[in-house]
């Protein structure tokens, strides 16, 4: 049993009940062609509520005993009420309608002239219920789409942080292996050129004591006069 079906069955008496009620009163004050367009539009609404009472029966096959039983009291109520405003229609408005057709297990209103225009109004409800039925059905589906869609945005853009986060660890990780390889280079530089340069001053006297020599023999050989040197030896 579909509880929320049942409920909205019995809404949907109510209402036809509360706009039934207002008819036999009604057929006192009117006369002629609108006496019978009222007479047609109480044929109508009863053969819906009617219908609406048999949808509610089968509602109920379903249902726990304890329910079905206090609610099947209920529905004998609405017909034994349904039957009150059909004597009391067929005295406000005398010469419609058949003498003595009960409305218990009825399929169709008090007014035989009417049942087919009655029947094809309780199918378009029925249909009704049934579109009802599916658009609130559709309506759920895209409310739970929307929230997955939702829920696996979230969950994109988590992912897309994290990762940039990773990167930028990333990054920092490379700069400072960066950093570190540069201050080796530079320290594995200054070490050999401090090394290269600690035999200078030794080989430099030897250099320029070697070049001098050099230099003055030249001299001797090339000038006309003996120098000093040479005389002091003669």
């Amino acid at each position: 049993m579909s509880s929320e079906e049942f409920e909205k069955l019995h809404e949907i008496f109510k209402s036809l009940y509360e706009e039934l009620k207002l008819m036999p009163d009604r057929a006192f004050e009117v006369h002629g062609e609108e006496r019978k367009r009222l007479v047609r539009s109480f044929d109508e609404r009863q053969g819906e509520a009617e219908e609406v009472l048999q949808g509610m029966e089968e509602e109920l096959r379903a249902a726990p005993p304890s329910y079905r039983n206090a609610m099947s009291t209920k529905l004998r109520l609405y017909r034994r009420d349904l039957g009150k405003l059909q004597r009391d229609m067929k005295n406000s408005a005398p010469g419609f309608g058949s003498p003595s057709q009960p409305v218990q297990g009825s399929h169709h209103g008090i007014y035989s002239s009417q049942n087919q225009q009655s029947t094809h109004l309780q199918s378009q409800r029925a249909l009704l219920l049934q579109g009802t039925d599916a658009l609130n059905n559709a309506s759920q589906s895209i409310e739970r789409s929307q929230r997955i869609a939702a829920e696996t945005e979230q969950i994109g853009t988590d992912i897309i942080e994290e990762l940039g986060e990773q990167r930028e660890q990333l990054d920092r990780t490379r700069n400072r292996a960066g950093d570190e390889q540069a201050a080796i280079s530079r320290h594995h530089f200054n070490g050999v050129g401090h090394s290269g340069s600690c035999g200078l001053p030794e080989v430099l006297p030897r250099t320029m004591s070697k070049l001098c020599k050099k230099t003055d023999r030249a001299v001797d050989s090339d000038s006309p006069h003996p120098s000093p040197l040479t005389v002091q030896q003669q």
